[in-house]
């Protein structure tokens, strides 16, 4: 954690924002403080989505308040280098809560999948012509979706032939209307961590462009932001999907509100997205400790 923490710190002080020219107004100030609440509560949304996955697939009783803190406290590891910390300290610290590796790094890679799957609805619903643009122009997606998806799914069934034994009696402890619950509520969470992500980037950009903005920008700005994080997640290397994440949403917004606003906005977004998850982090550890003494408190008694 001591190293993400320096990456972190690092990380913020390569963002190249001179904080002198931009005027920072009382609705800039606010707008900002906004853009930060959110990113709080966005991480323990996505926390939520995991911990739905994982109650789904146990049968033991869980401790859902400290699997949450280990799940926030763990998401800085993604600013290390690789982008995969965040899943390798999960699974480490969780364990310690007697829970098997496997059925930690399934969830995670569930949560994953659930994602992937309700992004992908959103845009065949309301964003088709862009889906379509973005599978024929940019590599990295075509790539993903006709190389990357089919390997997975051959090594899973390469997996599945070796292990079926295995696989069957495991499977045959999975309820899956409680998995079907659990992707149900991973729609909902989603959907209101994505919308609450989007308008907060909506309203950097109208506040430091001095723009007016329609509701159907604001749609348009959440969807694309979506697709900027899940591009930023997906991309193994960069830590915490820094300049994945930016770059896409200058491809995608800058035609309609100009490279330069949308430039500064998602570099801002991307500095109090940082301090949000830094903050989450902290307030994940003091709850963390403290449930672990209660715990502690209760089995002495």
């Amino acid at each position: 954690m001591l190293a993400a923490i320096y990456y972190i710190v690092r990380t913020l002080l390569r963002i190249e924002i001179d904080f002198s020219v931009i005027q920072l107004t009382r609705e800039r100030i606010l707008v900002l403080a906004f853009a930060f609440l959110v990113c709080i509560l966005v991480v323990y949304l996505f926390g939520l989505v995991w911990l739905s996955v994982l109650q789904a697939l146990s049968v033991e009783r869980l401790q859902p308040f400290v699997l949450l803190q280990v799940y926030v406290k763990t998401n800085i590891g993604k600013y290390l280098p690789g982008n995969l910390m965040h899943f390798v300290a999960r699974n480490l610290v969780v364990h310690k809560q007697g829970l098997s590796h496997q059925k930690i790094a399934f969830s995670s890679f569930l949560e994953m999948i659930f994602v992937v799957i309700i992004l992908f609805f959103y845009f065949v619903l309301l964003k088709r012509q862009e889906l379509a643009v973005l599978l024929q122009e940019i590599p990295y997606f075509k790539t993903s979706f006709l190389i990357i998806i089919p390997l997975v799914l051959l090594l899973l069934l390469f997996f599945s032939y070796r292990k079926r034994i295995y696989l069957k009696e495991k499977l045959q402890r999975i309820s899956f209307s409680r998995l079907i619950l659990a992707f149900l509520s991973s729609f909902l969470i989603y959907t209101v961590a994505f919308s609450l992500l989007g308008l907060s980037m909506a309203f950097l950009i109208a506040a430091f462009g001095n723009i007016e903005l329609s509701a159907s920008d604001y749609l348009h700005i959440s969807l694309m932001y979506a697709l900027a994080w899940l591009a930023g997640v997906i991309v193994i290397g960069a830590p915490g999907g820094i300049g994945i994440r930016e770059s896409f949403l200058l491809i995608f917004l800058s035609p309609l509100y100009g490279e330069d606003i949308v430039l500064v906005s998602s570099l801002l977004h991307r500095f109090v997205f940082i301090l949000g998850e830094t903050a989450a982090f902290g307030l994940s550890w003091v709850g963390y400790k403290k449930q672990l003494t209660t715990n502690t408190k209760h089995k002495k008694t």
